[in-house]
């Protein structure tokens, strides 16, 4: 404290020299007063912060002295409570523990910054004691928790599915996720000893503790890793053995239960390498070994691959392994190869007759089935038999079909976001197989496409226009509009205009007309064709004929009736009249006076109110 005033006394004076060499300069009384003030203002902010860090320093580690005392007393008062209240008091002095060691690495990393004065405090050296006792605190519990593991696993029974058995398998967990915390914690711990060890005030005391500590910690986390690691390796060799069994004899139950509790006690296995792995690149430690194991074991690829280290590591195993499996089972191998093709020739045979049973079935008189629909069924129905042979060739193989059809599966959802539009497309195709608007062959008309229908998928359909453009239409713009089949129905009615002059007989032109249809072989007498006036244009009255035909003779009959109507209109003398316009000239620019004519308001009955007699007595009667 004495070394703190006499350094802040000679600050003092610094700082009233310099706010008098400041006002020297300046003439005037009250500017040279206000340059003092000023110089001392910022000769002494510095000492009001180094103040203002040791009240906070000296704060903290008052909480840390009260922090530490409890920990210590509950650890006393830990011996005296019952068996079963025991693990609780502990978890509870793990939680005080590991938030101590928070706080203490979030000063120490705060004090690495802070002025040399205050680095070399009393405060600062009394927060260095307080890191070693907590740090030594810190490992007994990670001694403990470990033998406390120990212990539990020895009364776990792993094919017991029992109570005991499982409160304890979680219990392990939990101690597990513990130390685990406890490690990272310690490694946080350690990487702000390296920082402070860079400060000259820090040097000495933390030169060699920091690197006792990572040796410690190291060992610790390269031990955990290969214990792991030998246990993961040590269960898949008995469950390549037990699933062998399991093969022999598929309805033992208790060979079952063996491969799922080896299944649970490796996957549990896994999670524990994999948070070693994290422990020891937070060491800078290589973990890509222990990487390519869990690549390996778990069977999924994830951005771990795309370290040098790891794939390197991944593709060397397998290549051994590979080597390995082919001198000890070449042959058999090889005849898995062949029973792979065998089958795989029979599925593409299978699927070629099961398209042709299709197509036998579908040509059956009683099966009212579309050309659309049959084919699409027909090309299904292949692909599907073939899909079962190729499930069947990789199972001779001795390849896992269930997780590979779970990742299709994955991926399937996967690829069905990344393509909405075909998905729809595909649900779109599916209802016109289901509702079978058109057929093959089939005149239609869909939004802005009119033409031939001459084939479709479940994704679109091909439709060829009458220029013969070939146009393939995605489903979903077919469903989603109006869908119009003009040759859905056996018989179509013509509709035909024609157009004569005002000046013929109406009836005359109708008897033409119905005759000319009549005399067409193609048009129906069932229904009747009708002949009636369309509407009065300019200079023509328009008459409509509308003659029934087959749908297949539509074109055909239309271009013949048209060229009949014409011929004989040029036969019998009917005129066919060009636009014309009447035009009135008026001289001086008026037009001629009207006649007057009576206006009569007609009443609601229909009767003129001029010249109207009074109702008789019959017509007021009714």
């Amino acid at each position: 404290m004495s070394h703190r005033l006499q350094l802040d006394g000679l600050l003092l004076a610094r700082a009233i020299r310099t706010g008098q060499g400041i006002a020297d300069w300046i003439p005037g009384r009250r500017k040279r007063g206000l340059a003092l003030a000023l110089g001392l203002a910022l000769t002494l902010l510095p000492v009001l912060t180094a103040w203002a860090d040791e009240a906070q320093l000296a704060a903290d580690l008052t909480r840390f002295q009260k922090g530490e005392a409890r920990i210590e007393g509950l650890l006393e008062a830990l011996e005296e409570q019952a068996p079963e209240h025991r693990d609780a008091l502990r978890y509870r002095i793990d939680q005080r523990l590991l938030d101590l060691i928070v706080d203490l690495d979030a000063v120490a990393l705060r004090l690495a910054e802070a002025e040399p004065e205050l680095q070399r405090s009393p405060a600062a050296q009394e927060l260095i004691v307080i890191m070693d006792r907590v740090l030594r605190l810190a490992g007994v519990r990670v001694q403990d928790i470990s033998d406390r593991i120990t212990e539990a696993r020895a009364e776990i029974t792993e094919f017991d599915p029992g109570l005991r058995s499982s409160v304890q398998e979680s219990f392990v967990q939990q101690q597990q996720l513990l130390r685990n915390q406890y490690l990272r914690e310690l490694i946080e711990h350690l990487q702000v000893l390296e920082n402070l060890s860079q400060r000259p005030a820090f040097a000495e005391a933390f030169d060699i503790s920091h690197q006792r500590l990572r040796e410690v910690l190291e060992a610790e986390v390269d031990l955990l890793a290969e214990r792991t690691a030998g246990q993961i390796r040590l269960d898949t060799t008995t469950l390549v053995e037990l699933r062998s069994r399991l093969a022999e004899a598929p309805l033992d139950p208790d060979l079952g239960r063996a491969v799922d509790a080896v299944q649970r006690k490796q996957s549990r296995s896994l999670d524990s390498l994999q948070a070693a792995v994290e422990l020891l690149e937070m060491l800078n430690l290589d973990a890509a070994e222990y990487r390519a194991l869990i690549v390996r074991q778990r069977g999924v690829i994830g951005i771990e691959l795309l370290q040098r280290q790891v794939f390197a590591k991944v593709m060397r195993d397998q290549l051994e392994s590979a080597q390995q499996r082919l001198v000890s089972a070449g042959p058999n191998m090889l005849l898995r190869a062949v029973i792979f093709l065998i089958i795989l020739v029979l599925a593409w045979l299978l699927a070629g007759l099961a398209r042709k049973l299709m197509r036998a079935f579908l040509s059956i008189r009683h099966v009212t089935l579309t050309r659309l629909s049959g084919e699409v069924l027909v090309s299904v129905i292949g692909i599907v038999v073939f899909l079962l042979g190729l499930i069947v060739a990789l199972s001779s193989l001795g390849v896992s079909v269930g997780p590979m059809l779970a990742g299709l599966g994955i991926a399937g959802i996967i690829i069905g976001f990344a393509l909405q539009d075909s998905l729809s497309n595909l649900a779109s195709g599916a209802m016109i197989l289901l509702y079978q608007p058109y057929d093959v062959d089939d005149h239609v008309r869909a939004g802005d496409v009119e033409g031939i229908v001459r084939k479709m998928n479940l994704v679109a359909t091909t439709i060829t226009t009458f220029d013969n453009q070939v146009l393939v239409v995605p489903n979903k713009s077919i469903w989603g509009g109006t869908i119009v089949n003009h040759t859905a129905s056996r018989v179509r009615r013509v509709d035909i205009e024609v157009s004569f002059s005002y000046d013929e007989d109406i009836d005359f032109v109708e008897q033409v007309l119905i005759e000319e249809m009549a005399a067409e072989p193609r048009v129906l007498s069932k229904p009747e064709a009708t002949v009636h006036i369309g509407r009065w244009d300019d200079s023509s009255v328009t008459m409509m004929a509308k003659p029934w035909v087959r749908t297949a003779d539509y074109w055909s009959t239309l271009r013949a009736l048209t060229k009949r109507f014409k011929q004989r209109f040029d036969a019998e003398g009917i005129q066919i009249p060009f636009p014309q316009r009447d035009v009135h000239v008026y001289e001086h620019g008026t037009p001629p006076d009207k006649p007057k004519r009576s206006s009569r308001a007609l009443r609601p009955g229909g009767r003129s109110e001029e010249n109207e007699s009074p109702p008789g007595p019959d017509e007021q009667e009714s």
